[in-house]
């Protein structure tokens, strides 16, 4: 009996301990989203217009060249995957919890700033292009960060405690690899999207368009 509670009382020791973890990840990517949003709204006149500039000989130039589906591929890898595997490495170590919730606020920032760039530069255009450029993969990848990003502060915290205690670190360390390479299913599925399904439809939009 006295085991059994012992068990039931673990177990709701490492639930509240999960959802603290979540609580935290999806703060800090709120976060992130909301200062790349602000530095949208809050950017100079000068650089607005540079920005526009810049977007619409961009959009000009996706609606009449052929898609580069392995430059997609290759950025879409370096700026998702390595990112992914740095959160990863990050959460192997002790002291990698506050290096962790950076890369988290540095995703949050960089959805939000892209999705309002389109938006605050290029109006009614840029929302349908930000819906069908910067939605569809982010529904893959935004669930995948928050999830890495939360056994990943985890697991640096449960190697933080192993400091002082003596537990068996086998066991964490698998249960964290099986968690990571379940999230990382779907992260590839995301990238796929970007790369092969996303510059089509939006090759279409950017066509009719300008």
């Amino acid at each position: 009996m006295v085991k059994l509670l012992n068990a039931k009382n673990t177990r709701n020791v490492s639930s509240k301990g999960v959802n603290s973890f979540l609580i935290i990840i999806i703060l800090f990517i709120g976060i992130g989203f909301i200062l790349g949003l602000n530095s949208v709204f809050y950017m100079s006149t000068n650089n607005l217009e540079e920005l526009n500039s810049y977007l619409s000989g961009f959009m000009r130039y996706i609606g009449q060249q052929s898609i580069n589906y392995k430059e997609i591929f290759l950025n879409s890898v370096i700026s998702n995957l390595i990112l992914f595997l740095i959160i990863y490495v990050l959460g192997k170590w002790f002291f990698g919890g506050p290096f962790i919730l950076v890369a988290i606020l540095f995703k949050g920032y960089t959805i939000g700033f892209t999705f309002t760039t389109f938006i605050r530069v290029l109006g009614t255009k840029g929302l349908g292009i930000a819906l069908a450029g910067v939605v569809p993969q982010n529904l893959f990848y935004i669930p995948c960060f928050i999830f890495i990003g939360m056994v990943a502060l985890r697991n640096s915290y449960e190697q933080l405690k192993r400091k002082f205690t003596k537990e068996n670190k086998i066991k964490y360390d698998n249960s964290y690899i099986n968690a990571t390479l379940m999230v990382a299913i779907p992260l590839v599925i995301g990238i796929i999207i970007e790369s092969f399904l996303m510059p089509s439809i939006l090759k279409a939009i950017v066509s009719k368009l300008y």
